[in-house]
């Protein structure tokens, strides 16, 4: 159950995500934004249900990634839903592989997922569009036990603990 305060920091932070951005390179006029990370905190009763509620309607996907998870599969996902112009909400149930983990890297640093063997294209690019953003959630415990990329935290610009 979300708060109304708890609301007003996701709409705050979730404008955050859609608008930070810095220019490519110095005098650019190109801009790269920024992925965001949301955070649960061990006593938060809020839901990955509740940050959707706040999306308008058909706006966001919520992809979870969790064991049994094909990488390749998920990164198509996360790749046909850019395309479609949708946020893509990730939630993370268990520790990024490597493929995922370089996608995120890409887009953070680029805005663009880099497939391969890809519609045809043995090296795809895929720019993030200006109407998506991608977020991550993850639980606390999860976060400072389980994932093993020690510098997860600096893929994700915004941050907001719930």
């Amino acid at each position: 159950m979300i708060t109304k305060k708890q609301e007003k920091k996701l709409r705050f932070f979730l404008e955050s995500v859609n608008q930070v951005s810095h220019p490519i390179t110095l005098g650019s006029l190109e801009e790269i934004y920024d992925l965001g990370l949301i955070i649960f905190e061990k006593a938060s009763k809020v839901t990955v249900d509740d940050i959707v509620s706040v999306f308008p309607k058909n706006k966001v996907e919520v992809l979870e990634y969790e064991n049994n998870q094909y990488e390749a599969t998920f990164i198509e996902k996360m790749a046909n839903l850019l395309e479609d112009k949708k946020w893509i909400l990730i939630d993370l149930k268990e520790d990024a592989g490597h493929n995922l983990i370089n996608q995120l890297r890409h887009l953070s640093d680029n805005n663009i997922m880099q497939l391969l063997d890809y519609k045809g294209k043995e090296i795809y690019n895929l720019k993030l569009p200006l109407e998506s953003r991608v977020v991550v959630v993850v639980q606390r415990d999860f976060l400072e036990k389980e994932i093993s990329y020690p510098h997860f935290l600096d893929i994700f610009g915004p941050v907001l603990s719930l």
